[in-house]
């Protein structure tokens, strides 16, 4: 049986609807994809909310976002497996727990159910703790570097289902703001480029994996963040684990 966590909502349930959802509740009829439930109990409703698939890590900061609805995955085979069997492209989030702007992006957008839905319809959705596996870090900072000319946390990487990054970012707001798009508008036009420009996005990933290894000779922050400006991080040909 999932553990359940409650938060007060504004929703009002009959004590009749009240029982039939406790008994449904406690033989499991509501465990379907994270999905919330309501039960009224006294003068209050609760949200029985089923966490997502970071419930069973060990790392405080990817626990902090196992009652997100976002379905997240940790890193690891069962996420790229599904994101090549589904031919989905990742979207990459790296942050640690101390992070501020981790927490801000959290509460604005990853508790936000509207971009939750656009996150788990268009997207495998991969959440690491930097403390954790810097090796993934330092692969993907690089990558948003070269991207942007600058780096920082919380860090959004897009990529492809074998782990080859074709967009990436920090912080983005809920709305258009701070000369940033809103991450809704990010997710999808970044969805709508991977389903229906895919050799474009190909063509400039294989020209920027042949550039590997010269960061020093490729321009930072020269240019808006467009397709033409998608870059490679220094990601060998092998899918990372």
């Amino acid at each position: 049986m999932p553990f359940y966590r409650f938060g007060i909502v504004t929703h009002r349930l009959t004590p009749r609807k009240e029982r039939l959802y406790v008994a449904l509740a406690f033989f499991g009829k509501f465990a379907d994809n994270r999905r919330e439930k309501i039960l009224r109990h006294r003068r209050f409703s609760y949200r029985w909310i089923m966490p997502n698939r970071l419930s069973g890590e060990t790392s405080p900061y990817l626990l902090q976002h196992a009652n997100n609805p976002v379905d997240w995955y940790p890193w690891g085979e069962e996420a790229l497996q599904r994101a090549e069997d589904e031919d989905k492209p990742i979207l990459l989030s790296i942050g640690y727990s101390a992070c501020h702007w981790c927490h801000v992006m959290e509460r604005e957008s990853f508790e936000n159910e509207a971009i939750a839905a656009l996150m788990n319809e268009h997207f495998v959705s991969i959440k690491v703790d930097r403390e954790e596996r810097p090796d993934l870090d330092a692969v993907y900072m690089e990558a948003v570097q070269m991207l942007t000319g600058s780096g920082g946390w919380p860090m959004t990487v897009f990529l492809t289902p074998d782990g080859r990054p074709f967009y990436g970012g920090t912080y983005f707001p809920p709305v258009d703001r701070f000369n940033m798009p809103g991450f809704p508008r990010l997710l999808e036009s970044v969805a709508h480029q991977y389903r229906d420009n895919k050799s474009e996005i190909e063509r400039v990933t294989s020209q920027l994996t042949e550039q590997m290894g010269r960061t020093g000779q490729m321009p930072k922050g020269d240019s808006p963040l467009t397709v033409e400006t998608w870059h490679l991080s220094p990601i060998h040909n092998r899918r990372l684990r």
